[in-house]
């Protein structure tokens, strides 16, 4: 980050903007330990669709069908995030 800083510096005659600093650096000093794993698009995908529903039904292979209310679909939600629904 200090060389990036620099050759802006150095190109543009003036410090880089915090804004693109900040975006740069993002991540950079996480604790590897508290990270969240590695999301697949469907996941934020599915999280986008559930918490805009108010009520969600599936129909399930072999006939079964599967409803939710706003109460059972925010559980769900909290159960995929914090990984315990896999």
């Amino acid at each position: 980050m200090v060389e990036v800083g620099l050759e802006w510096k150095e190109e543009k005659g003036s410090q880089m903007p915090d804004v693109f600093l900040d975006r740069l650096s993002q991540g950079l000093f996480t604790d590897f330990g508290q990270m969240r794993r590695a999301r697949h698009p469907y996941e934020d995908f599915a999280s986008t669709i559930l918490g805009a529903s108010s009520g969600m039904k599936v129909v399930l292979p072999g006939g079964g069908e599967l409803s939710l209310d706003r109460k059972g679909i925010k559980q769900l939600q909290a159960e995929s995030a914090d990984g315990r629904g896999k």
